[in-house]
Parts: C-alpha cells; structure tokens; sequence
C-alpha cells in the first residue's frame, strides 16, 4: 500500500471520529498506516502511537495488529490523521 491510499474521499463523509479495531496495513519508520470503517484508512504518526513515546514503530506495531483510533484531523488533501494516543488519554479520562 503506498501512502497515497490513504485519502479520504469526498463522497464519504467521516460521521465517527473514533474507531475501534482498526487494522494495521502498513508499518513505517514515522507511524502505521490503518484501515478503519469499511473503505477508510488514515496515518497515526509516531507521537500518536501511545501517550508514552515509541522509539522504534517497528518493535511496537506489526501488520495485522489492531487498534483503537481518533480521527484528529481530515486535510485539505483528502488525508486523514489518527490518533491512538487520543483514544488512550479519553478512556483514562472517562474512569476517572
């Protein structure tokens, strides 16, 4: 998969910010590229990985793994930025 697809496209409208179980397809040295929904997939950069910093994305994430997402951002070119660090600081929010 080439950082191309993962775009967003504007007959799709994003109405969830948050997504559960959404698949690793590719890991990079700067973050994971993950599909989510039924035809989305979105970039989680390596500072929204976790809320503890990731030295190497490799060792952390692998393809096929899971993981809960926040949409953080929609660009002006169709992509879409993740955030699984969001995700991990609104669950520890809510118990408290």
């Amino acid at each position: 998969m080439s950082l191309s697809t993962h775009q967003h496209t504007q007959n799709t409208p994003i109405t969830h910010p948050t997504h559960s179980n959404a698949v690793v397809d590719q890991v990079l040295a700067f973050g994971c590229i993950v599909r989510f929904g039924v035809t989305r997939s979105g970039m989680v950069h390596v500072s929204e990985l976790d809320v503890r910093r990731t030295a190497v994305v490799e060792d952390a994430w692998k393809e096929g793994d899971v993981m809960d997402v926040k949409i953080i951002e929609v660009m002006g070119n169709g992509n879409i930025r993740l955030s699984r660090k969001a995700v991990l600081v609104d669950d520890a929010a809510a118990q408290v």
